[in-house]
């Protein structure tokens, strides 16, 4: 194809949408109106470059394509002159349709090599990015509906893709519509995953030595400085980026601090189980065969439809108090979770989980935390980490469609105990939604001080639920729930005492579509308990 031909071509392509996205609305609108009022241009056309003078003198020049241009007004940006010469690019090629242009050569480029930082975005957003509509012919159009994004390829460019972000270099909307465009060609990127981590013996040599101190003597023997040791350990493995080697180390440090304050929290057992843990999760890290990811990083993610499941209140040895919101995501069948925290003495004040759970709910959502744990929200730039936990980013704009219905959502309740049993062994998930036939007897753990009571499956496997209530009320309200005619639906903790499954419960759900915040305090009857109203 000649230049003229090649240029007027690309130029009778465009449309408003373009130029918008190319300059602004603003631009776009006075570059109309000034061709409007002086249509007089000459066109010059050659091999090298397309010369376009505009009545007051200007001149436009494009070298190559139309986004390697010159203005002679001195503009380092798209100027109205720009847009004006391409409009009247448009005039001179008339009605003449636009010949299809081939795009094929998009599909050689490697998104892992052309786009690295955006590359691991990309795949993390993948599962929620909608199929966009693409339009073939002498552009290439790609749009995001739910995102209200399009981008254009003019040529077959990854650099020279524009989009109505207006980015100006590779954005993570170019690298998407790229990625689309490769796969509804059929084109793969191979499965990486996760890489294993390996710590070299140097990185190994200071957690190895505070291994061997905690596996190595009693707690009595500790030297004085341990717990500073600890500490200090744990922001070597942050900036490792190792945040369950971090964690773990965290934990150590407080589960010590509670045996030298004789703290009635403190529990033989449990610290001897960690720092087991601790050291043989040091091995596999040291020979490679072990994932080890940070957490912390979130990504937006499109417009995302969540159903509230409840919350649940908890306090940590170290000092901390929290409320965790469970939202449940449909298309995924996934629950999500937002965490509120605080010290236990907060700006000189005694912060408890029910004075957190009775703040503003975040993202502008409108009411309390307690309506957001039982209300049905639609977020819009919403940011994700890896492990399903939101972000509170004042970004992240939040409206709430109604009160959740379980029946139309229909999240998934695992039925059968040995299920669960087998999810527990092979899944990292620290929480699940149960349903059980009935409920047993309850019965009182002295040793433990705890209550239990059996819950059946539909088989008649029977799995202990336990709990250590804060209140009467809390127990009375949970037999309350139990008594209650029909199945048993619940959120729960699972974890392992004396090599049997057992939970502990978070939230209840009633027949009517109720739920009971188990750990919240929450007033009133169980069985009187209704949804959320909305005016």
């Amino acid at each position: 194809m000649d230049r003229r031909n090649h240029f007027l071509n690309t130029a009778a392509s465009l449309d408003e949408a373009y130029f918008i996205a190319l300059s602004n609305k603003g631009t776009y609108k006075r570059a109309v109106k000034d061709l409007a009022a002086a249509p007089q241009v000459s066109m010059e056309l050659t091999d090298e470059a397309a010369r376009v003078q505009l009545a007051d003198g200007t001149a436009v020049t494009f070298t190559g394509d139309i986004h390697r241009f010159s203005c002679s007004c001195g503009a380092r940006t798209v100027c109205k002159h720009v847009i004006m010469a391409l409009l009247a690019a448009q005039e001179e090629a008339g009605e003449q349709e636009a010949e299809q242009r081939d795009f094929s050569a998009l599909l050689s480029i490697d998104l892992r090599s052309a786009a690295p930082k955006l590359w691991e975005e990309l795949c993390f957003r993948e599962p929620f990015q909608a199929q966009p509509v693409i339009e073939e012919g002498a552009s290439l159009l790609l749009s995001f509906p739910a995102e209200a994004i399009t981008v254009r390829f003019l040529e077959p460019s990854l650099s020279a893709a524009v989009c109505t972000c207006k980015a100006a270099d590779v954005c993570l909307h170019k690298a998407e519509a790229l990625y689309a465009y490769q796969r509804s060609k059929g084109r793969q990127y191979g499965e990486e995953g996760q890489q294993a981590r390996v710590l070299s013996a140097a990185e190994a040599e200071p957690f190895r030595t505070v291994a061997g101190q905690l596996l190595g003597g009693g707690l009595t023997r500790m030297p004085a400085s341990i717990i500073h040791e600890l500490e200090g350990l744990s922001v070597q493995a942050r900036a490792l980026r190792l945040p369950r080697l971090e964690n773990m180390l965290r934990r150590l440090a407080a589960e010590i601090d509670l045996y030298r304050r004789k703290h009635a929290g403190f529990q033989s057992a449990s610290y001897r189980r960690l720092a087991a843990d601790f050291y043989e999760y040091l091995l596999l890290l040291e020979k490679g065969r072990i994932c080890d990811m940070p957490r912390a990083d979130y990504y937006e993610v499109p417009p995302l439809l969540l159903h509230g499941m409840g919350a649940a209140g908890w306090t940590t040895k170290s000092g901390y108090t929290g409320v965790t919101y469970y939202l449940y995501e449909g298309q995924r069948q996934r629950l999500f979770t937002y965490t509120q925290s605080r010290p236990l003495f907060y700006e000189g004040r005694s912060v408890t989980a029910k004075q957190l759970y009775e703040q503003p709910a975040p993202w502008g959502v409108s009411g309390s935390g307690s309506l957001l744990s039982r209300s049905s929200v639609r977020l819009h730039r919403a940011k994700l980490s890896r492990d399903g936990q939101l972000s509170s980013s004042t970004q992240t704009i939040g409206e709430v469609i109604g009160a959740t219905d379980l029946s139309a959502c229909s999240p998934p309740f695992l039925s059968s105990w040995e299920e669960l049993l087998l999810r527990v062994k092979t899944e990292e998930g620290s929480v699940y939604l149960i349903e059980a036939a009935e409920a047993g007897r309850w019965s009182y753990h002295e040793l433990l001080q705890s209550w239990r009571v059996p819950l059946m499956d539909a088989a008649g496997k029977a799995l202990q639920l336990q709990v250590k209530p804060h209140s009467e009320r809390q127990l009375r309200q949970l037999k309350d729930y139990m008594e209650l005619p029909g199945r048993k639906r619940l959120l729960v903790y699972p974890h392992v005492e004396a090599g049997r499954l057992m939970v502990r419960p978070a939230v209840c759900y009633t027949e009517a579509g109720g739920i009971f915040n188990v750990t919240l305090e929450e007033g009133g009857l169980l069985h009187d308990r209704n949804r959320p109203r909305y005016e």
